[in-house]
Order: structure tokens, then sequence, then C-alpha cells
């Protein structure tokens, strides 16, 4: 015999009417593994969720919103390319701030030594 998809579906399921995905539900429906749907809750980044028991459930407008949140526009080919900011200070990236340059006094050495 064989069993009907809606025995197979889980608890959660049933009572929340489908408003809810399992880890494995949402994986299937973002087409990553849930491995990554681990790893994207362990650093905070992915999708909010709900525990029921031990077991995260994320809700579908929630999941939803995450994904309109992290949306990037595309950059349109044959225009001016963004600026990045630097990993160092941004005044330094733009050229604003210098290092000043070591002066010798006296066979002293002033400013800094790199």
């Amino acid at each position: 015999m064989v069993a009907s998809d809606s025995l197979r579906r889980p608890l959660a399921h049933h009572i929340l009417g489908g408003e809810y995905l399992t880890r494995a539900e949402l994986a299937a429906e973002l087409d990553v593994s849930e491995r990554t749907v681990i790893r994207w809750d362990n650093s905070r980044v992915g999708p909010p969720r709900t525990m029921l028991g031990r077991r995260p459930i994320y809700r579908r407008q929630g999941v939803t919103q995450w994904l309109m949140d992290n949306e990037v526009e595309q950059v349109r080919s044959g225009g001016p390319t963004p600026v990045l900011p630097s990993a160092k200070s941004p005044d330094r990236a733009r050229g604003r701030i210098r290092k000043p340059r070591r002066r010798e006094v006296s066979g002293a050495r002033l400013g800094p030594s790199n």
C-alpha cells in the first residue's frame, strides 16, 4: 500500500495550514542544500525562523520578505563603474589623507618610521 503525500507531511504542516515550511521544504524551494540552510541559521543571515520544539520552521511570508530585503540591484553595463569602499579608511581610499613625509633634522629622523 502506498502512503499518500498528506500522510508523509510533517504534523506542523497540517496544524499550520501550509503557512510554515520545514528546513527540508525551504531548502527544496530555494534550490539549496539543507546544509546551506543550517549554515544560514548558525550565522544568522538566513530567513527568520520559529522553533517548534527542537525543529526550526520558516513562515512563507518571512522567507519572501527576507528574499526581497536581500535583493541586489544590477549595475548597467557600459555605465560608470561604482566606486567600492576600500578596507582602509574611507578618506585614505579617496586619496584625501596622505602619510606625512619623513624629515631629518641634524641626523635625527622625525615623523613616522614606516
